[in-house]
């Protein structure tokens, strides 16, 4: 007599159950690595946005081979007007500034062409803050306080990027 082994339909139901489960459980964790993965590389990507903006603004923007920022500032515009809006004396007695406009950062110049200049813009689905203040303590009108932050909003996460820092005029 033959011994003939076979699989019941139900056995077989089970058995498919228990793989699709295996491989919707693998998916999702894929899934959930990939946004992760998405969100960090965002986050680095505004941090690294931040950064170079921060450097723009001090280090300066290049007129006529003179580089005119915080930096080089003789005197900032005291009271800060606006929070938003930081008015600096550069070394050649002109006013320069930075602002927020329409989603980007703005450098005006009285002695380049065109006068206004957006350093930044910010990408699709992303808010700007941009405040200046000066520090308590600091009313020398030498001391400003900036704060730049970039957050961005993809699939229901949000990434930042920002930098806080002190500039003290140096060429005093």
């Amino acid at each position: 007599m033959l011994d003939k082994r076979a699989h019941t339909l139900t056995e077989i139901l089970v058995s498919s159950m228990i793989i699709v489960i295996f491989f919707m459980s693998a998916i999702g964790v894929f899934v959930m690595a990939k946004t992760f993965y998405a969100s960090c590389m965002d986050g680095q990507q505004l941090q690294r946005d931040v950064n170079l903006v921060m450097d723009k603004m001090i280090k300066g923007m290049k007129e006529g081979g003179v580089r005119y920022g915080e930096r080089s500032a003789v005197s900032f515009t005291a009271p800060i007007a606006t929070i938003t809006r930081l008015e600096f004396v550069g070394t050649d007695g002109q006013t320069r500034r930075y602002y927020l406009a329409s989603g980007g950062i703005v450098y005006e110049s009285p002695t380049q062409n065109p006068n206004v200049q957006t350093i930044y813009t910010t990408p699709a689905n992303s808010a700007i803050t941009l405040c200046f203040w000066q520090p308590a303590g600091y009313l020398d009108n030498q001391t400003v306080a900036i704060y730049l932050a970039v957050t961005k909003n993809v699939s229901g996460k949000t990434s930042v990027g920002s930098l806080a820092t002190y500039i003290n005029l140096r060429n005093l």
